[in-house]
């Protein structure tokens, strides 16, 4: 299980909508059809690592909040993209839940 940063209300919403199937979506080379190349979500292997991020970063990213995806951190699932700070996801992967704030 590796994180990600998603709207909070939207991916809450989406978690109970389509609770399988709802998705971080991983690198493709024909973003929706559009012939556009998309590198992937980002993804950090620890949730506190995508907290530090989100706290980093607001209040741009205030309506965020760190999700698990069911990914794998070292066994293909992720790529770093240069000096990124986090790492870019290769699959499109299950968000299994939301994790809670004060947990991390």
């Amino acid at each position: 299980m590796i994180y990600t940063i998603g709207h909070e209300e939207t991916y809450d919403k989406a978690l109970i909508s389509m609770s399988k199937d709802f998705c971080k979506l991983g690198h493709t080379d024909n973003l929706y059809g559009s012939g556009e190349e998309y590198q992937g979500g980002s993804v950090w292997e620890l949730a506190s690592d995508a907290m530090e991020y989100l706290k980093a970063n607001m209040p741009r990213l205030s309506a965020h909040a760190v999700f698990a995806v069911d990914a794998d951190w070292e066994n293909g699932d992720t790529l770093q993209i240069g000096n990124e700070p986090f790492r870019r996801l290769r699959v499109t992967s299950q968000i299994l839940h939301k994790c809670p704030r004060g947990v991390l």
